[in-house]
């Protein structure tokens, strides 16, 4: 898979992300550069939209401290950029930032400062970020609302349900097809905070490509909703539907909704987390395939935090003076 199979504008919205893109499923995938770009062709389904689909509602709220769920010391986010000094002292083309050598595009934007702690997801570090407000997630259909400690609380639950009642761990590749929905970002923070790797398809997608994603990536576990769950074709994976109920003569592949889930009693007392690192796979988006067959591309904890501090920076710009991630 050649590095040049990419358009040029899709290639450009990642650089300005300031994130790592990973090789993509057919091949290994190379240890994380915090300061590169790798590859992709579509943005479609890239991690900066995947972001500003999940967190913008919650980036908005970014400024004054309430109570984190967790807590991080401001220390803990400095000791990256000596790493990525010396990677950009290597030979590369002061305009494209592509290096000869390496085969690797170089992001042109100055590093930015990550946690240094040795183990931490995305969801524990998106959560202990300052916020001011009580209300999240707005459902635009129901007018819905749903505050910050009850999506900490749902996520948490969720995910407690996930590895005691699912045997989901990390590792594990979990898919959600889904419309906009206030479920969206909480099963995704559910499922990247116990270290599985989510992968998302397009609702707009035909059978026959959504088969095609999961042939690749291998999922143990399916998030959809009911009108969707035809899309999953004739597979028997596992699926736990975005309702509030099931129905008689439900699809047997149906396990769960994920309102039983979130409903259960579970918590974080009954759950042992496996210890996730910045460099763990988080995602595994696919592109749209415009310029040619859909590839899926690896992105982790790392990479995500990245994106939150991308999706952050106008606000912060705004209400906080500028400050860097991990600083704020």
């Amino acid at each position: 898979m050649g590095i040049w199979d990419c358009d040029q504008l899709e290639f450009h919205n990642l650089l300005l992300s300031g994130g790592v893109v990973a090789e993509t499923t057919s091949h290994p995938i190379r240890a994380p550069d915090t300061s590169v770009i790798h590859k992709v062709d579509s943005i479609s389904f890239s991690i900066h939209l995947l972001f500003h689909r999940l967190l913008s509602p919650l980036a908005a709220a970014c400024s004054t401290p309430i109570v984190p769920k967790y807590t991080l010391s401001a220390s803990d986010s400095t000791s990256s950029c000596t790493h990525m000094a010396s990677e950009r002292r290597e030979a590369i083309h002061p305009r494209s930032g592509f290096s000869p050598s390496t085969f690797i595009f170089h992001s042109k934007r100055k590093p930015v400062p990550v946690p240094s702690v040795p183990h931490l997801d995305v969801t524990t570090f998106i959560s202990s970020r300052r916020h001011s407000g009580t209300v999240a997630l707005i459902d635009a259909s129901s007018g819905h609302r749903l505050s910050f400690s009850e999506l900490w609380r749902a996520v948490d639950v969720l995910s407690s349900a996930l590895s005691s009642s699912h045997a989901i761990s990390k590792g594990d590749v979990i898919l959600l097809l889904s419309p906009n929905s206030v479920f969206f970002p909480i099963v995704s923070l559910a499922v990247m905070s116990l270290g599985a790797i989510l992968t998302t398809t397009n609702p707009l997608n035909t059978t026959q490509e959504i088969s095609k994603q999961m042939a690749d990536s291998h999922p143990v576990l399916a998030f959809t909703t009911r009108p969707l769950l035809p899309k999953l074709g004739s597979t028997s994976i596992p699926t736990v539907l975005l309702e509030e109920s099931r129905i008689s003569g439900e699809d047997s592949r149906v396990v769960s909704t994920i309102r039983d889930l979130i409903s259960s009693d579970q918590g974080n007392k009954s759950r042992r987390r496996e210890p996730v690192n910045l460099d763990d796979p988080a995602t595994l988006l696919y592109s749209s395939g415009t310029t040619g067959a859909s590839k899926g591309v690896v992105s982790t904890h790392r990479n995500l935090g990245y994106v939150w501090d991308s999706v952050l920076t106008p606000f912060r710009s705004k209400r906080t003076g500028g400050k860097v991630f991990g600083n704020d």
